[in-house]
């Protein structure tokens, strides 16, 4: 019964192919690529900052950008396990950050709050497209699952479970930090509003900057995977593709990945906000809704009401895109400068 549910499972290029034709289906792998190859980067590029916290030398990026990539390719078939130990590690960072805020010697003062800010959402949209996406990886998952008819319901409970971890630590460590809050927020950890170090304290940025690095090692082994399988459908057959992985694939994405990483280790959210809007947005909006428009006019009229839901989140996407394109090409657009 498991493999024949699996059977009856699309990934993304033949769900595009029956929809649009052979030529589409290159297109949704190159997209599909690049979305995975930008999680790759952030992973590298944010394991590597955290890498040069642990040594206080910012300087050393390069050297711990060349680490993570080593790493990666050290244990390009992760176990399960490591993702369950990373994502305990990752848990216990954000502990270690709400830990840090209460210790501060003194609160960020509330005029410093502000429940919105329309110009550095407009400047971030890319971002928060970027972070919760990873459509690429949704049917490697569901076609590993032994019950592959409860992914939606398993997707829809993870997503849930995210948005409220990512909602409660970070509304707690705006309030805790105020103005003084990093973009990444684990650089606050172990420092005081002005940037000192909390007396006896401090090995709590250490602690947290190690876990951050050991999470984003260990994510990045993961990414590798369903890149190589992206690669496949647009370079030749899974089998050959699988065969020559260890000897082509692997040091190449890494090459290019470090040499990417490296030239983008300064300006990474302007790099997460063109992949999240110029890329990401087409693949978690207009791609699936043209598919399903086009799949299911061929059995059904769709209803007024659903066609313009439809249209709604297909310019969305669009929209985004837009936004993303933009703010990569002049930064200085849509950061009001």
């Amino acid at each position: 019964a498991w493999a024949l549910s699996r059977s009856k499972l699309y990934s993304w290029g033949s769900l595009v192919e029956n929809a649009f034709g052979p030529r589409a289906r290159i297109a949704a792998n190159v997209f599909l690529a690049l979305e995975t190859w930008g999680y790759l980067l952030s992973y590298i590029v944010g394991a590597s900052m955290n890498i040069s916290q642990i040594f206080g030398d910012e300087k050393s990026q390069n050297l711990a950008i060349l680490l993570s990539v080593a790493f990666a390719y050290i244990l390009a078939t992760p176990w399960s396990a490591l993702n369950v130990i990373s994502n305990a590690v990752y848990v216990c960072c954000f502990v270690m950050l709400i830990l840090s805020g209460c210790l501060l010697p003194e609160r960020a003062p509330w005029s410093e709050v502000k429940t919105h800010d329309a110009q550095g959402l407009l400047s971030v949209f890319g971002i928060l497209v970027f972070s919760p996406a990873a459509h690429a990886f949704f049917p490697d998952i569901q076609r590993r699952m032994w019950q592959p008819e409860l992914f939606p319901i398993c997707l829809k409970a993870a997503y849930a479970a995210a948005a409220i971890l990512y909602l409660s630590v970070g509304l707690a460590g705006y309030l805790l930090f105020g103005s003084a809050v990093q973009p990444s927020a684990i650089q606050n950890v172990g420092w005081t509003l002005d940037f000192q170090p909390i007396p006896q304290m401090h090995w709590l940025a250490v602690a947290c900057a190690a876990g951050m690095a050991i999470r984003l090692l260990v994510m990045q082994a993961f990414v590798l995977p369903t890149l190589t399988s992206s690669l496949q459908g647009l370079l030749g057959t899974r089998e050959q593709a699988t065969r020559d992985a260890p000897g082509f694939f692997l040091p190449c994405i890494l090459a290019a990945s470090a040499g990417v990483a490296a030239f983008f280790s300064a300006q990474v959210a302007l790099l997460l906000n063109f992949l999240g809007g110029a890329i990401c947005a087409h693949i978690a909006f207009t791609m699936p809704v043209l598919c399903y428009w086009k799949l299911s006019r061929q059995s059904r009229r769709l209803p007024w009401y659903e066609q313009f839901g439809l249209a709604l989140v297909f310019l969305t996407g669009c929209c985004l895109s837009v936004m993303g394109t933009l703010s990569f090409v002049w930064p200085n657009v849509l950061h009001g400068t």
